[in-house]
């Protein structure tokens, strides 16, 4: 049979977690499923570890409690896409940490560290997780030094979008009036995500 007759194979969600669950995969590999391919995403610098890491530290320490931050942690969209976020704020605090994967009815907010993806998690993961109506979505691009803000989640995708750069803040409605300073993302290893003051 002639190869441009022939169609790729889409998994399902229940097909990839069995998958997952076997360790089909490599224990190292991120590994994602996207409208029905299997995708294996490259993981990012120790820059971009570190960005995660503190962004983490701040949403458990603003949240305090209210809500539970997952690293890493398989999350279903749909039927056919489940991915792997950098960092995923849950409705609930709880037991999420002793289950291996969540679904998105689950989320409040996602932030994902876009090195050197960008626009993976710009164009097609924000079409995404709009469509599963998480509310806010984060993303930070630290070649460019800027953060995408995304939120009003609809079908065709979020409503608003901003970006903003260095010397430039936002305030989360998850965190309640806190005013989140780019800056601090941009700088070396060690910089951190600060919260400011809402004046």
């Amino acid at each position: 049979m002639a190869l441009q007759h022939a169609k790729p194979y889409r998994f399902s969600v229940s097909q990839f977690d069995r998958l997952v669950d076997a360790a089909v995969f490599s224990s190292d590999a991120r590994v994602e499923l996207i409208e029905g391919q299997v995708l294996d995403v490259p993981t990012g610098s120790r820059r971009s570890a570190t960005c995660v890491e503190n962004v983490e530290r701040l949403l458990q320490s603003a949240l305090d409690g209210t809500a539970f931050v997952a690293k890493h942690q398989l999350l279903r969209l749909s039927g056919d896409t489940e991915v792997l976020p950098d960092l995923v704020a849950l409705r609930t605090a709880g037991d999420h940490g002793d289950r291996s994967r969540v679904s998105a009815h689950e989320a409040l907010l996602v932030v994902e560290v876009a090195e050197p993806y960008v626009e993976m998690d710009r164009e097609v993961k924000s079409r995404l997780y709009a469509s599963a109506k998480i509310p806010e979505y984060r993303v930070v691009d630290l070649a460019g030094e800027r953060v995408t803000v995304l939120g009003g989640a609809s079908a065709g995708g979020y409503l608003e979008q901003r970006q903003y750069g260095r010397g430039e803040a936002w305030e989360s409605p998850l965190l309640k009036g806190q005013a989140v300073a780019v800056n601090s993302l941009m700088v070396g290893y060690d910089g951190g995500w600060h919260l400011e003051a809402r004046r």
